[in-house]
């Protein structure tokens, strides 16, 4: 009886062993902590632009974004706005031994609404590169810049042809490219 609850045990903490992900922490930041919320404010296309996004999952190679909210609205012209929900995965480089140093390269999708001038899009494709420098174990100060491409576009109404007529079946859109600042908890 002692040899087969000895023998559960064993194997009840083997199990747990090879499922665990590995955290090392020697001198550095651990690679593999889960950001659970973050924000951020910047500048494109779209006119001024902010998102928040919350549980980025972080392995030692490979990180995942689950979910971002992104908006962007144009003050001035008054002709463009932006409102997606969005997912991004990529990959980590970090650039110092302590691990407080990193370059992210990111790529996902982007589903909402962005609107320009008479066209819109509702699937981009999602690019981005940021430096992240870790402050501490719970925050880090991020920059970067992104871009969002189109799978596709419509139109909202009918497009003015001024004086080509060519111009009237034409739908222009903007890809919406914006650098940012933020921080990550």
């Amino acid at each position: 009886m002692k040899n087969k609850i000895l023998a559960f045990l064993i194997i009840f903490m083997l199990s747990f062993s090879l499922f665990a992900e590995e955290q090392k922490y020697t001198h550095g930041f651990i690679k593999t902590k889960t950001e659970w919320f973050s924000f951020a404010l910047g500048y494109g296309t779209y006119g001024l632009s902010g998102h928040v996004s919350v549980c980025t999952l972080r392995w030692h190679s490979f990180f995942w974004e689950t979910l971002r909210i992104q908006s962007s609205y144009d003050f001035i012209t008054q002709n463009a706005f932006a409102l997606r929900a969005e997912t991004a995965s990529g990959i980590p480089f970090f650039l110092t031994d302590d691990n407080r140093h990193e370059i992210r390269i990111s790529a996902g999708l982007s589903l909402g609404a962005e609107f320009f001038k008479n066209s819109f899009s509702s699937i981009d494709a999602l690019t981005e590169v940021s430096y992240v420098f870790h402050i501490s174990d719970e925050m880090a100060f991020q920059i970067g810049a992104a871009a969002k491409f189109p799978f596709g576009t419509g139109r909202l109404g009918e497009i003015e042809c001024g004086e080509r007529e060519e111009n009237c079946n034409k739908i222009y859109y903007m890809p919406n490219i914006y650098g940012f600042a933020g921080v990550r908890f």
